[in-house]
This record gives structure tokens, C-alpha cells and sequence, in this order.
């Protein structure tokens, strides 16, 4: 009967660590997902070199938020694939999307007068092309 109460009282603990290890995973993720959707929206409205001045500010912030939402994904380590594979299936397209139109609004800065600036302000995040 102990054996029993035990193994059954161990399988409850592994089961919530590897829970909260996915839901730490899939915030993680929607933290991702949402910065890129800033840097997405700040990066639409660069358009010449006085927006991309003024875009600045905002962009070192979201860098920040970058830089420690990747120093988190790092810690958090790998997730059980099957909680992946979930959480791949909410956000993954989502996030996949938001990279995509980064890139593509890098390439359209890449002519912007100034440019050296912004690729500092978000060196954390990088080009991402």
C-alpha cells in the first residue's frame, strides 16, 4: 500500500512539474509573439530618417524585452515534445508570421538613411532575414 500511495504521489509531482514547465514555455512563447507584434508595428511607421529617429526609444525598449524574454527560454530548457508540440500548434504560425514581416520590414529599412542606429537599438533581436 506505501509503495503504491508513493509511486502514485511521485507520478502526480512529475506530471505538474512537466505542466508547469510547458505553461512556463508557452508564456514564454506568447511573450515572443507579442514583441515581435510591437516591433512589427513600430517598424511599419519607419519610413524616412526623422521616423526612424523617432522610433528609437521604443525599439531599445522591445530589444530589452527580447533580450531577457530570450535569457527566460534559455533557462526554462527544453519542453516535453508533447507539450511542444502544443504550444507550437496555438502560436507557432502566429510567431512564424510575425518573423516573416520583420524580415520584410529590415529589407525595406535596409535603404533608410540612419539605418546603423535602428540595427543597434534591436542587436538583440538581429535581422532575422
Amino acid at each position: 500500500m506505501k509503495r503504491t500511495t508513493v509511486a502514485a504521489v511521485a507520478a502526480l509531482l512529475f506530471a505538474g512539474l512537466a505542466a508547469g514547465c510547458a505553461d512556463k514555455y508557452e508564456k514564454n512563447t506568447r511573450e515572443e509573439l507579442e514583441i515581435f507584434s510591437e516591433l512589427n508595428e513600430v517598424l511599419a511607421g519607419v519610413k524616412d530618417k526623422a521616423t526612424l529617429d523617432a522610433a528609437i526609444t521604443r525599439l531599445e525598449d522591445l530589444n530589452l524585452r527580447y533580450a531577457a524574454n530570450a535569457k527566460e527560454r534559455e533557462r526554462i530548457g527544453t519542453t516535453p515534445e508533447e507539450h511542444r508540440r502544443e504550444i507550437l500548434d496555438d502560436y507557432g504560425t502566429r510567431l512564424d508570421r510575425q518573423r516573416v514581416l520583420y524580415g520584410s520590414h529590415m529589407l525595406r529599412i535596409a535603404d533608410i538613411e540612419g539605418k546603423e542606429k535602428l540595427l543597434e537599438a534591436i542587436k538583440d533581436v538581429g535581422p532575422q532575414t
